[in-house]
Formats: C-alpha cells, sequence, structure tokens
C-alpha cells in the first residue's frame, strides 16, 4: 500500500458531516436564494461518502486496495462536476453563507482531484507481495504479544497493591530469630553482628529501591501497553496482502522504544527481589519477603519473559 500524507487526508474527512452542519447552519440563506441540494448534491455526497468509509476502514488495517480507490475514485468524478455547478449557485448568498459553502464547495472539487493522484499511486505501485516466511514471522508474535499484555493488564492493579504493602510491612518488620536453610553459619553471623537498628536502616534502603523502581516501570508499564495492543490487533489483521515493510518499520519503533525500556526495567526489578545480598546482609533466603513470589512479582517476571520473547520475534522480521 502507498504511503502518503494524502491517502491519510481523504480517507479522514466525513463531508458529508460537514455539509450536514453547513447546510443547517445556513438553511434561511439557501431557502431564500432558492437553491435546491438536495437533487444533486446530496445523493452524489452520499455515494462518495459510503466509498470513503469502506477506503477509510482499510487504510486503518493497512490493507487499502487499488479496487477500494477506483470505487472511491468513480464515486469523485461524479460528485466532482455537481460541486463545480454549485460552485457558480452559490454566489450572491452572502456572507457568512457564501463564504463557507464556497470554501466547503471548493474542497469537494480539491478531494476528487486528490483521488485521481492516488489512483495513479496505486497504479504505479510497487509494494512487494508478502512472502509465506514473512507473514507467518508476523503471526508468531501474536503468543507472545497476547500474553505479555495479559501480564501488563495484571500489573495494572497488583503493582499499585504491592507497593502499598512495601510501604505498611517494612516499618513493622523484624529481623528473624533463626538461620535459614540456605544462609551459612559465617553469613548469619555476619547478619546478627549488626544490631536491630542498623539491619532496619539496611532493610529499608532496600525496599525504598524497590519501591523506586516500581515507580520507574508503572509509566514504562502504560507505554508499552499502549504500544502493544495496536500491534497485537495489526498481527491479528495481517495477511498476504498486507504491507510487510510498513508493519515491520511499526513493530522495530517499538520494540526500540517502549517495549525495551519497559523490558530493561522489569529486568531491574526482578534483579532487586532476588539480590544474593538479602540473604547475606539481612538473612533472608528467598528474596524479599514482602514482594517475593506475591502477583505484582509473579506479573513483573512473566511480562519481563514475554517482552523478551516479542523481541526476539520483531528481530526474526527479515
Amino acid at each position: 500500500m502507498p504511503q502518503s500524507p494524502l491517502v491519510a487526508k481523504l480517507v479522514k474527512s466525513d463531508r458529508r458531516k460537514e455539509w450536514t452542519a453547513l447546510k443547517t447552519r445556513h438553511k434561511a440563506a439557501i431557502a431564500a436564494k432558492k437553491l435546491d441540494f438536495n437533487a444533486r448534491l446530496g445523493p452524489a455526497l452520499d455515494k462518495y461518502q459510503l466509498a470513503i468509509a469502506a477506503a477509510t476502514k482499510l487504510f486503518v488495517a493497512e490493507k487499502l486496495s487499488q479496487p477500494a480507490v477506483q470505487k472511491a475514485l468513480y464515486a469523485a468524478r461524479g460528485l466532482e462536476p455537481i460541486a463545480q455547478n454549485y460552485l457558480g449557485r452559490v454566489k450572491g448568498l452572502g456572507d457568512p453563507a457564501e463564504k463557507e459553502l464556497t470554501a466547503f464547495l471548493k474542497g469537494l472539487v480539491t478531494d476528487c482531484t486528490g483521488w485521481e493522484q492516488v489512483a495513479v499511486m496505486f497504479d504505479k505501485d510497487d509494494t512487494p507481495v508478502t512472502s509465506a516466511a514473512q507473514l507467518a514471522a508476523v503471526k508468531a508474535l501474536y503468543g507472545p504479544l497476547d500474553r505479555l499484555i495479559s501480564q501488563l493488564d495484571n500489573l495494572g492493579k497488583s503493582l499499585p497493591a504491592a507497593q502499598a504493602q512495601l510501604k505498611a510491612d517494612v516499618a513493622k518488620t523484624k529481623r528473624a530469630a533463626l538461620k535459614g536453610a540456605k544462609t551459612s553459619a559465617a553469613e548469619w553471623a555476619g547478619v546478627v553482628s549488626r544490631s536491630e537498628a542498623e539491619w532496619a536502616k539496611i532493610l529499608r534502603a532496600r525496599v525504598d529501591a524497590v519501591l523506586a523502581n516500581a515507580a520507574s516501570l508503572a509509566p514504562k508499564r502504560l507505554a508499552i501497553l499502549n504500544d502493544a495492543s495496536p500491534l497485537l490487533l495489526a498481527v491479528t489483521q495481517f495477511d498476504a496482502g498486507s504491507d510487510y515493510n510498513t508493519f515491520k518499520a511499526r513493530a522495530q519503533t517499538v520494540a526500540a522504544t517502549s517495549l525495551a525500556a519497559f523490558h530493561l526495567q522489569a529486568v531491574s526489578f526482578n534483579a532487586l527481589q532476588t539480590d544474593p545480598s538479602l540473604r547475606t546482609v539481612l538473612g533472608y533466603d528467598a528474596g524479599l519477603p514482602f514482594i517475593q513470589n506475591t502477583r505484582a512479582s509473579k506479573a513483573v517476571a512473566h511480562a519481563a519473559e514475554y517482552a523478551e520473547q516479542v523481541l526476539v520475534g520483531i528481530r526474526k522480521l527479515a
């Protein structure tokens, strides 16, 4: 599918809606001039807008094709001479009606001419056909993307709850009375050599680091969710007639920005929970107890894993 700002502008217009508003606003002036737009302009505009709506749907799915463009062009060719005719007939209406209706009709003529240009673009379109291997590479992204989005949705609820729990529990937590199974005697000796106040201060610093990381993770979760959801939709709608290079560029942009940022932050978050010094300094055998193995920590771990899978899949888009 050819990429052009002109195509994007044309498919986003709703001339029928604009015309309805204009006709209502200047009803009195139109009646005084005894202009009948319903006989010719109205039906031609209806036909045109139906063709544009169909083209818009395909454009959004990155599947706008020559047949759809030809339908829009056919409707535009029927509308253009009618709009030209009414340009002369609105003279003498008086402003603001004359000014606004003239601008609208000129806009219609410009749009109709624009579809002639778009048709030429599509006649010359040399967008390569998507190969079976390329189609398979795109479709392989569905599973990891779907699972990533599921965990991101999970995090939207579980991460704030985990942050609140961390803040509430840290102040009332005491050092363990007994050595854990994974902690060596030498490590435990180091743990108990510190006063309760020193131990609590170290714990607070570790928890504060996790909270700061979680605070950075939250906006990155939202950013990748906003990018991953439309990307998943694009994967779902992608077929052999889709523009592979456009999809690839879009996926690579996501991979280099929001996806990479989230993955890095999630890996960092996981590392803070399983740092060996939690055992050697604080005496925790299985990581930070407030958040380790909670719904939030599991969601971050899984999201990091699926984000890595999506990154690998995007790198495979040849």
